[in-house]
């Protein structure tokens, strides 16, 4: 049985569109260190829907193309670097990349001939726990919006893929992250062991001379009954009816009784099987809208429809649902969908599908499509929705509204959050002494001003990730701004750094340490610039208190306050998913924005 294992060096495939074999590239890993290049088992990379060769962000490998024609070549783009003297052979550097990475052959004259794919691994989070919690918890956290807030939509029974590449992708993402969630599957093993059932009447006809236990129904057979018997005259029975006047005493050869036996055969269960056919046909769907539409990402993504479309018919095919019938009409409305542990979950999961597939996230794009992990826009996605929880279920600051995050369009519902666009929502703090504006951007734009009452920067154009601005309520936000009420903090997701020493450095770096700094400015690597970068919000950004770096490390949060007891720093916490699903060190941005809030609400700054 084949293992997956480290190794030096390996060898890929390509094939043509056609599907034969053409060629190969050989892959040597550079860095040091025997853990840069993996290779997956077959039944590894089947189960979690991979390619086999998997290479590692921010390593460089050497490739060199084998048994092919001389004029053909691997293209090249800002992760593959051909050497110029032997065309055969170069680099891949995979920088911050992670996801799929195709390989693309052409010919001299710019025509792709072949192709084949390796996988490129995040160093920082776990693929397969972390990475996907982050998309599972997106695609939760975005469906739970459109339920809480009532979105004026109908509900779809038979929802769409969609037609275009980008929103197929994202919609089928969406059913992924819910299918997938751990609720989802604990869900249907609990209904599974533990399903809901009734108490079936059933009417049983038995032979009279089997005995029988008598009640009203029985009586009133053996008086009516057809198809009757007689009975022998030495017999009790016969007897009394004989002395009631009947010569020929007689009874029904057969009489019924009402037997009750437990079923499984409910409305909700019903509902239940029909659900999981829905999504059975919606990915039916989703592979024959992307089988005419050839490449090695819409390949990927067959792959793993595919997979999850199985894992579901297996889950029909069980005893439970195999004799089932057809649900009459769906019992949205029943105390059982809507409180019995198991089927409350299936039915949130149902309702939320229904909406998702309504729905357009084009800034999704960049983290769902296909074979893409964009984990650096991923992670800054992330982040967003942990500060909308926050905000919102936590400190109770903000209301969400439909306007605020989606728009209607032709196609469905539009979801607003796209990396480098502005979004904004606004609320009140009411807990202090005096009540509190609050206002949470995305990639607000700090423009430069020359007058300084006025909001913005003083020196260059800053787009912090995210922005709270304070100011007291009985105050517009621009006399805030020019009464010096006002309080911003930044953050920033950056997920290049790990630990808090690739953030603030060291002290006591030697000659060669601060000369490989140097070198990592000139490849783009310099993670030190990201806290330096806070320092340029905190310095430029007119009536900016804090600004912080918000990072995929673990340990304590690093603040750095201006004097003792002020509420203007720089600082960075580390926040990441943990294995149970939940956002690691998110609880102390809570704790600081509390701090803020209860410190702002109280005083004058």
């Amino acid at each position: 049985m084949q293992e997956s294992k480290y190794v030096l060096e390996t060898t890929v495939p390509f094939q043509t569109r056609e599907g034969k074999q053409q060629g190969r590239v050989r892959i040597l890993a550079l860095h040091e260190g025997r853990r840069s290049l993996l290779v997956l088992s077959s039944s590894e990379a089947k189960q979690f829907g991979e390619e086999r060769v998997q290479l590692f962000e921010g390593r460089t490998y050497e490739y060199q193309l084998l048994d092919m024609p001389t004029n053909w070549h691997l293209r090249t783009h800002n992760l593959i670097k051909k050497n110029l003297a032997t065309p055969m052979t170069g680099r891949i550097e995979t920088g911050n990349h992670t996801g799929l990475l195709v390989l693309e052959l052409e010919n001299s004259d710019g025509e792709p001939m072949a192709s084949a794919s390796v996988e490129v691994r995040s160093r920082k989070l776990n693929d397969r726990k972390e990475y996907r919690t982050m998309l599972n918890d997106i695609g939760e956290r975005c469906s739970d919006l459109l339920v809480d807030i009532r979105v004026s939509t109908q509900v779809r029974f038979v929802p769409d893929p969609g037609r275009d590449a980008e929103t197929m992708g994202q919609r089928f993402a969406f059913l992924r992250s819910l299918l997938e969630s751990r609720n989802f599957q604990d869900a249907l093993q609990r209904l599974l062991s533990m399903a809901h059932s009734r108490l079936e009447a059933e009417v049983v006809t038995r032979d009279i001379r089997q005995g029988l236990k008598p009640s009203s129904r029985t009586l009133r057979e053996i008086a009516n009954g057809t198809q009757r018997i007689g009975l022998p005259s030495h017999l009790p029975l016969a007897k009394r009816m004989q002395a009631r006047g009947i010569e020929r005493p007689t009874v029904p050869a057969q009489v019924s009784r009402i037997h009750h036996r437990e079923t499984v055969d409910t409305p909700e269960n019903r509902f239940v099987k029909y659900s999981l056919t829905v999504y059975v046909d919606y990915l039916t769907k989703f592979e024959n809208a992307l089988s005419g539409r050839w490449n090695v990402s819409n390949k990927k993504l067959l792959q793993d429809a595919s997979r999850l479309r199985e894992q579901l018919a297996e889950v029909l095919s069980h005893d439970f649902f195999r004799e089932m019938g057809e649900p009459d009409v769906l019992p949205l409305g029943s105390p059982v969908l809507q409180r019995k542990a198991g089927y409350r979950e299936l039915l949130q999961a149902w309702l939320r599908f229904q909406l998702a597939a309504s729905l357009i996230w084009h800034g999704g794009e960049d983290v769902y499509g296909a074979g893409k992990r964009d984990l650096a826009t991923l992670y800054e996605y992330w982040l967003f929705f942990q500060f909308l929880h926050i905000l919102t279920d936590k400190l109770g600051l903000i209301q969400v509204k439909e306007a605020d995050l989606f728009e209607q369009t032709p196609d469905g519902l539009r979801f607003k959050l796209k990396a480098g666009k502005k979004l904004e929502l606004l609320g009140v703090y009411d807990k202090g002494s005096r009540p509190l504006t609050v206002r949470f951007s995305y990639n607000r734009t700090f423009s430069v001003v020359n007058d300084f009452d006025q909001a913005g920067s003083w020196t260059r154009q800053m787009r912090p990730d995210y922005s709270l601005s304070i100011w007291s309520a009985d105050l517009s936000e621009a006399e805030a701004e020019q009464r010096e009420d006002m309080a911003h903090f930044h953050f920033d997701a950056k997920y290049r750094a790990e630990r808090i020493e690739d953030l603030i450095g060291r002290t006591d770096m030697d000659d060669r340490e601060l000369q490989n700094e140097r070198s990592q400015q000139h490849k783009g690597l310099y993670k030190r610039a990201d806290l330096l970068k806070m320092h340029a919000y905190r310095d430029a950004i007119l009536r900016t208190k804090g600004a912080y770096v918000l990072y995929p490390g673990t340990g304590a949060p690093y603040m750095k306050q201006e004097a003792s007891g002020s509420l203007s720093g720089i600082g960075a916490f580390p926040v990441r998913p943990d294995r149970e699903g939940q956002a690691s060190g998110m609880i102390e941005v809570e704790k600081f924005l509390r701090s803020v809030l209860a410190r702002l609400g109280s005083q004058h700054e």
